[in-house]
């Protein structure tokens, strides 16, 4: 291929010749360059994306893991807070036994605490105790059924069981409002106000209705719902 290039001849106005001379010559490697650019920013765009996309994922990962994490550690709390609250009503037992054997004297308040002390820990160490896999379960159904039908009852249970938690968190929370916005206080001569024991109790089942959300996460992330190390160590069976 070449260029045709008119000149006009130095000879006369109206005279010209017409030469036809050699195109240079094409740098191949050039126009594959050229060409092969934009398929290369494209690959290069698509690898930092899928590389943000990685990272994002990672660090949602890490985020969800330190709040379960938190979750666990908070529900590890109550469950000794329970603990304590148990060995409160056996001192409160002991010394009232004490009292009116020894002293012929009755503590007024032994009874009722004694009351509260349970409720609140039985709340209170709920979360724990769901964690460390200590609630009754019937494994009937499942020990009969295909893993993955079985993975499946286990969500649609945890699922029930989260919003019936969360109905029983919400109703308690209702009442101790209630309780606090009209100064209820309870009927014995120590008139002890019932906002403190029905907060604790409406506190505990909302840490319930939590870790059980955790279960659900757990059981869609393929991750195992219980804590094997503290079944180990407060499991039962």
């Amino acid at each position: 291929a070449g260029v045709a290039l008119a000149r006009r001849s130095r000879f006369g106005a109206g005279a010209g010749t017409v030469r036809r001379l050699p195109a240079a010559p094409r740098d191949a490697r050039g126009v594959r360059g050229r060409a092969e650019a934009p398929a290369d920013e494209r690959a290069g765009g698509q690898a930092r994306g899928r590389a943000g996309r990685m990272s994002r994922g990672r660090g949602a990962a890490s985020v969800l893991a330190r709040v379960l994490g938190g979750l666990d550690a908070l529900s590890r709390a109550c469950g000794y807070a329970a603990a304590v609250l148990v060995v409160g009503i056996a001192a409160l037992i002991l010394t009232e036994i004490f009292c009116r054997t020894v002293l012929n004297v009755s503590l007024s308040f032994a009874w009722e605490y004694s009351a509260y002390f349970l409720a609140v820990s039985i709340f209170l160490a709920a979360g724990f105790t769901l964690r460390t896999g200590g609630h009754v379960r019937v494994m009937l159904l499942t020990q009969h059924v295909p893993p993955r039908a079985a993975h499946r009852l286990d969500l649609l249970a945890t699922a029930a069981g989260t919003a019936a938690a969360g109905w029983l968190a919400w109703s308690l929370a209702a009442f101790a409002w209630r309780s606090w916005a009209t100064g209820s206080t309870s009927a014995t001569i120590d008139e002890t106000p019932l906002v403190y024991p029905q907060a604790a109790m409406a506190f505990g089942a909302a840490l319930l209705t939590l870790q059980l959300a955790a279960r659900m996460i757990r059981l869609l992330a393929g991750e195992a719902p219980e804590d094997e190390e503290a079944r180990r160590d407060f499991g039962v069976g």
